[in-house]
C-alpha cells in the first residue's frame, strides 16, 4: 500500500524509498533527505504533528514566528533554528507581503540527536544572530554535496553537520552555560510532565549532581527542581480543567501522575488555595495567582 501523507517531503522521501528499502536504511545513523534555499510566499502558515525529521534553517531575509512544542520565538535575518525530529511545530509568517528566504536541510536518524547532546545543544531550538561565514559555508557545502539518492554519501554529509554543530556551540554567548541549563531543564520537564518527579533521573538525564541542580535551579528559577516540575504539571492540569469539562477528575489525576483524586486535590489546593472542582467551576484563585505571567 502506498504511503499517504499531505507533506511533500514525506511523499517524496517515501516515494523514493519503498518500504523494504526504507527499513533497510533505518540502520544508518544519518540520512540527509533534502536541502536548499527557500524563496516562498509567506502566506502559508503550517503545523506539523510529531514530525519524524530534523529541520535546521538559517534565515537570510524575512521573519517567522516559530513554535516548537511549548517553546515560541520569532526569527529574523541572521538567526538559525532547529526543529527536532518527533516534535510538534508551527511556523507562521507575520508579514504576508514579504518573502522569507532561508537556507535549510532536513535530516533523519539518531546521529544528529547524539551530536546535539554531546555539544550541549539538545533542546535548544533558537540561535539568534548565528549567521557567520563559516556557518553559512556549512549550509552551502551540505547543499552542494547533496545527492538525489539520500544516504549515498551520509558520512561526508554527517561530518559537515557535525562541523556546523561545533560552530554553533562555540558561537553561543558568554552566558550560554546558564542559558543552556535553563533550556535543558525546561525541555526535561516538558518531556516528563505526566510522570512522577524523580530527582535522581533528572540529574542523570541532565548530567549534573544534585547539589549543582539545586544551586542552579535556585539561581535561575528561585525554586527547587520538584517545585518547577509541580508548577508545570499543575499549569497543564488547570488548562484541562478549564478547557475539557467532560474529563473526569480521576482521569486528570491519573494522567498527571497523582496517586488519586484526593492526592491531586490536596496538592492543587495547597498550591492555589482552592480545589480543582472549585477552579473548574470558575472560582478565582485567592490572592496572587502563583502561575500568572
Amino acid at each position: 500500500m502506498a504511503f499517504q501523507t499531505d507533506d511533500w517531503l514525506m511523499q517524496r522521501f517515501y516515494a523514493r524509498n519503498p518500504d523494504k528499502t526504507r527499513f533497510a536504511r533505518d540502520k544508518q545513523p544519518f540520512r540527509l533527505l533534502d536541502t536548499g534555499i527557500t524563496n516562498r510566499d509567506c502566506t502559508d502558515d503550517y503545523r506539523r504533528e510529531n514530525y519524524p525529521f530534523t529541520v535546521m534553517e538559517l534565515v537570510l531575509e524575512g521573519a517567522n514566528t516559530i513554535s516548537v512544542d511549548d517553546d515560541s520565538f520569532t526569527v529574523r535575518p541572521g538567526d538559525l533554528y532547529i526543529l527536532p525530529r518527533h516534535s510538534t511545530h508551527t511556523i507562521t509568517f507575520p508579514n504576508p507581503d514579504k518573502l522569507c528566504i532561508k537556507k535549510y536541510f532536513v535530516a533523519d536518524g539518531p546521529l544528529l540527536d547524539y551530536l546535539l547532546q554531546v555539544h550541549n545543544l539538545f533542546g535548544i531550538h533558537y540561535f539568534p544572530q548565528a549567521r557567520t561565514e563559516e556557518i553559512e559555508s556549512c549550509f552551502d557545502q551540505i547543499r552542494t554535496g547533496f545527492r538525489v539518492e539520500p544516504g549515498s554519501t551520509w558520512q561526508e554529509e554527517a561530518l559537515l553537520v557535525h562541523k556546523l554543530i561545533v560552530l554553533l556551540s562555540k558561537n553561543l554567548s558568554p552566558d550560554s552555560d546558564m542559558r543552556q541549563f535553563v533550556l535543558k531543564v525546561r525541555y526535561w520537564i516538558d518531556r516528563h510532565l505526566f510522570e512522577r518527579f524523580e530527582l535522581g533521573k533528572m540529574c542523570r538525564d541532565l548530567g549534573c549532581s544534585k547539589s549543582d541542580l539545586f544551586r542552579n535551579c535556585h539561581k535561575n528559577f528561585n525554586t527547587t527542581p520538584y517545585q518547577l516540575h509541580l508548577k508545570a504539571k499543575l499549569e497543564a492540569a488547570r488548562k484541562v480543567l478549564r478547557n475539557s469539562p467532560t474529563i473526569k477528575m480521576k482521569d486528570i489525576a491519573e494522567r498527571f501522575g497523582f496517586s488519586d483524586c484526593y492526592h491531586f486535590s490536596k496538592i492543587f489546593k495547597r498550591q492555589l488555595g482552592i480545589t480543582p472542582s472549585e477552579f473548574r467551576n470558575g472560582k478565582e484563585v485567592p490572592g496572587e495567582d502563583p502561575f500568572s505571567v
